[in-house]
């Protein structure tokens, strides 16, 4: 089984007691008392790396501030979703192919997996697979794309190291970071630069699933819908990102609390000017949302699943578009 991983006081009371009478003393004299100064504001905390926090929330302040999309897939809830959470590279052949077969043909996915295409001689050379990679993460920017994978406790981190320093397949230029037990590329090199500071996104992600998609800003609406008629879209509330849960056949939409356009925005595909031919693939393949505005969710039981992945990964997402 898979596991993640009163001497002040008195001090205080005495300096408060001093400063008082000291202030007395002064008044008694005539003397003006000394003006108390204002605390200087102390800047919001960072969130740290925490691998204990559901996985899209844990590797955001790894992602860069100017990235466009995060797509995080938790291969430690794909493994209980498909009832082989023991499964490792230490596994027999055919245990972990006929694994890979149920993954490929129950869950939705929004990456394959990296290492997946060099599983053979990472394991025969190096002792680790996709099969001990707890979660990975990619992002967008506009410099390229990043992504970050997580190892499993038992993986040697020091066989990491070698396969990224012979620059096998994905891992040529990566990172280790041994402590956290991290690969990655193209990551922030400062907390302070990355989406830990956008609390906008942050509040959203809080839940788990297989897979968890976050996106920045919203949809360009004639691009998603079709020719959107002037005034059309005016009931809409802006949206400053939007998380996307893929749980099975599942598919919760998080919009931030409090969205009176909850219901308007959940029958979007379903309007007059709603003509581009994706709109259409979304009915088929998403189905119908049920809405719920004071939490800001829609929930979808997705019809096609691999079709609704692609329209996400494609941005023709109706739910999510701006009036612009």
């Amino acid at each position: 089984m898979r596991t993640r991983r009163g001497r002040t006081a008195a001090v205080a009371a005495t300096m408060t007691a001093v400063v008082a009478l000291t202030v007395t003393a002064c008044s008694e004299d005539g003397d003006e008392p000394t003006p108390e100064v204002a605390p200087t504001p102390t800047a919001t905390p960072i969130p740290p790396f925490d691998a204990d926090q559901p996985a899209a929330r844990a590797v955001l302040p790894l992602v860069p501030v100017d990235a466009t999309e995060l797509r995080v897939t938790d291969w430690e809830q794909v493994r209980l979703r498909v009832g082989r959470e023991d499964i490792t590279s230490a596994a027999p052949r055919r245990q972990r192919d006929q694994f890979w077969r149920k993954v490929d043909r129950n869950v939705p996915l929004l990456d394959t997996g990296l290492l997946r295409p060099d599983a053979e001689r990472l394991l025969a050379d190096y002792s680790f697979t996709q099969d001990d990679v707890a979660w990975e993460a990619h992002f967008e920017t506009p410099r390229g794309s990043g992504w970050v994978l997580l190892m499993d406790a038992p993986v040697l981190m020091a066989d990491v190291e070698r396969a990224v320093d012979d620059g096998v397949g994905a891992l040529r230029g990566a990172e280790v970071d041994v402590a956290r037990r991290l690969v990655m590329r193209g990551v922030s090199a400062e907390p302070e630069e990355s989406w830990a500071m956008a609390p906008e996104l942050g509040e959203l992600v809080d839940d788990t699933g297989e897979s968890t998609y976050v996106r920045a800003g919203c949809l360009d609406a004639d691009a998603v819908l079709g020719t959107v008629p002037d005034g059309s879209l005016a009931r809409l509330q802006p949206l400053g990102g939007f998380v996307v849960v893929l749980a099975g056949r599942l598919a919760t939409v998080y919009l931030g609390t409090d969205r009176a356009d909850a219901f308007a925005r959940a029958r979007l595909d379903r309007t007059s000017f709603s003509t581009a031919p994706q709109v259409s693939q979304f009915q088929r393949a998403w189905g119908q949302a049920v809405a719920d505005p004071s939490s800001g969710r829609l929930g979808y039981r997705m019809r096609d699943d691999r079709a609704a992945t692609e329209l996400m990964l494609d941005g023709d997402l109706p739910f999510a578009v701006c009036d612009v």
